[in-house]
């Protein structure tokens, strides 16, 4: 009986040596557990600090690069509207010239007949003969026109606003422009109307022989372009190009006789 119990008592302790043991290694391999779990919510957290850096980065790219895009657009624009300057500039003297077309006159009419036509058409738009300075029939496609040339390129404006005055009849009025620059406006045209056939609210004008005006009809929505001669695409123009800031002279008193104004 005694034996039996010895060996119960030996068996006790080494189990509970056993135990012991069982109980320490279970306790580092806690703190193990504990040591890469620290390390694993560490690196977390730096994955998603790297993430958020990187989506950060990216966001700051984008913008960037949209700032690129509109800054080339903002020069592609400027340097199609430099491009039209010079070619205005080679063909400025066409602003005092306009074409007549849709009146009946013979070719072979002599200057004085052709100058009563002409007083006929100028007399409706609300313009004087003696701001012509000549007038002559040239050939134009199939058909014959006249050209004029104005004392001044303020008249033809003023024709050109005034040709509305001309509508129920067979005359119609334009502006002489260059072989290049007829195809600047034709450009713009085709634009205008690709853009309309899409929204059938919109309608568009053209200002200059160059600008392409599109509006709501409404008339509360506007948008400018600017047509180019090599351009595949138009481009959106400034206000301040298409309608220019008119300059106006200060009224200046006369100097009265005899007395000095310092």
């Amino acid at each position: 009986m005694i034996d039996i119990l010895l060996d119960l008592q030996k068996d006790t302790k080494e189990a509970t040596i056993t135990l012991k043991k069982l109980s320490q290694d279970v306790e580092a391999l806690s703190k193990d557990v504990k040591e890469v779990k620290s390390v694993f919510i560490a690196h977390s957290r730096r994955i998603l600090a790297l993430e958020t850096t990187t989506d950060y980065h990216k966001k700051k790219l984008d913008e960037i690069e949209t700032k690129v895009n509109v800054n080339n657009k903002r020069q592609d624009a400027e340097i199609i509207h430099l491009r039209n300057e010079i070619l205005a500039q080679r063909n400025i003297e066409n602003l005092r010239y306009s074409i007549i077309s849709g009146m009946k006159i013979p070719e072979d009419a002599s200057k004085d007949q052709i100058m009563i036509e002409v007083e006929k058409v100028l007399n409706l738009a609300g313009i004087d003969l003696n701001r012509v300075e000549d007038a002559k029939i040239i050939p134009w496609r199939t058909n014959s026109v006249v050209k004029c040339r104005f004392t001044s390129a303020a008249v033809v404006r003023s024709l050109l606003r005034n040709s509305s005055k001309l509508k129920g009849t067979e005359v119609y009025i334009q502006q002489e422009l260059s072989v290049d620059q007829r195809r600047v406006r034709n450009f713009a045209i085709e634009s205008g109307k690709c853009i309309i056939a899409d929204d059938q609210s919109l309608n568009f004008s053209i200002n200059s022989w160059r600008y392409l005006i599109i509006k709501s009809g409404d008339g509360v929505k506007e948008f400018l372009y600017e047509s180019f001669l090599y351009g595949a695409a138009i481009v959106k123009a400034k206000h301040e190009w298409v309608y220019p800031p008119t300059t106006r002279k200060k009224n200046i008193p006369a100097q009265q006789a005899g007395v000095s104004q310092t």
